[in-house]
C-alpha cells in the first residue's frame, strides 16, 4: 500500500495518460473516420446527380447546392458530437484528480465561485491547492473547447459572446445562408459557426492533453510538498467515496 499522501497511487500516476488516450480513441478517432464516411457519402450522392440524365443543368446545379448544405449540417452535428464529448471528459477529469486527496488534508467547500462547471474547477483548485488551472499550458484549449460546447448545445453552433471573446476562435467557420438552406434559399450572405475539421480537432486533443499531464504533474508536487511538510506516516490513506460537491 503507498503511502499517504507521498507516493501517488498507480491510477493517479497513470491517469493522465489515460485521458489522453480516450481523447483520442473516443473523440479524435470517432470523429475522423465518421467525417470520412460522411464524405464518402455525398461524394456518392454529387456523383450519382452528375450522372442523372432526367436533371437538365439547372436543376443538377439546385440539387448539388442542396447537397453541400446538408454535408454541412451533418458535419456541424459529427463536430456538436465531438465537442461535448471531449469537455465531458475534460470536466470529468477535472473532479476527478482532485479526488484522489484526502479531503482532511485538503478540506473542499459546499460551493465555488462561478456560472460553469470549468469557472467553479478553477475556483476550486486556487483555493484547495493553490493551482491556477488558467496559467498551465493547453487551458486556452480546454476554455475553448468548453464554450464551443455550449455553444453547439445552447444555440445551435452560433458562437456566444464569451466564445468570441475568450478564445482563438478555432472552431468557427463561414457558412453562406445558400449552403445552410440548400435551393430555397439565393442569399449569399455567409454566417460564422461552430464546426470543427479533423486538423483543428487533432491539434487541440493533443493541447488539451498537455493540459491533463501538467496538471497531473502539479498535483503529485502539491501531494509531495504535503507529505514532506507534515511527515505523514505510512498510514494507508482513506480516500473519499465521491468527488465531493460542485
Amino acid at each position: 500500500m503507498v503511502a499517504a499522501m507521498g507516493t501517488i497511487d498507480w491510477f493517479f500516476e497513470h491517469e493522465a495518460e489515460y485521458f489522453a488516450t480516450r481523447l483520442r480513441k473516443l473523440v479524435l478517432e470517432i470523429h475522423r473516420l465518421a467525417s470520412e464516411q460522411l464524405e464518402q457519402l455525398y461524394n456518392k450522392e454529387v456523383e450519382e446527380a452528375e450522372r442523372d440524365e432526367v436533371l437538365n443543368e439547372v436543376d443538377r446545379a439546385d440539387y448539388q447546392r442542396y447537397l453541400g448544405g446538408e454535408q454541412e449540417s451533418q458535419q456541424r452535428a459529427l463536430s456538436t458530437m465531438a465537442l461535448t464529448m471531449l469537455a465531458s471528459l475534460i470536466e470529468s477529469f477535472l473532479s476527478e484528480a482532485r479526488s484522489r486527496f484526502d479531503a482532511n488534508a485538503f478540506p473542499s467547500a459546499n460551493t465555488y465561485a462561478g456560472k460553469s462547471v470549468l469557472l467553479r474547477r478553477i475556483t476550486e483548485y486556487r483555493e484547495r491547492f493553490e493551482i491556477d488551472l488558467t496559467s498551465l499550458p493547453g487551458f486556452d484549449a480546454v476554455r475553448e473547447v468548453v464554450l464551443a460546447r455550449n455553444s453547439c448545445v445552447h444555440d445551435d453552433g452560433h458562437p456566444s459572446l464569451d466564445y468570441l471573446a475568450q478564445t482563438q476562435r478555432r472552431f468557427l467557420k463561414g457558412v453562406e445562408v445558400s449552403r445552410l438552406f440548400g435551393w430555397i434559399s439565393k442569399r449569399k450572405d455567409e454566417v460564422d459557426l461552430i464546426c470543427c475539421d479533423v486538423e483543428t480537432l487533432t491539434e487541440v486533443v493533443a493541447e488539451v492533453s498537455e493540459f491533463a499531464m501538467t496538471l497531473h504533474a502539479e498535483m503529485n508536487a502539491v501531494r509531495s510538498r504535503y507529505h514532506s511538510k507534515n511527515q505523514v506516516s505510512d498510514t494507508p490513506p482513506r480516500w473519499p467515496k465521491s468527488s465531493g460537491p460542485d
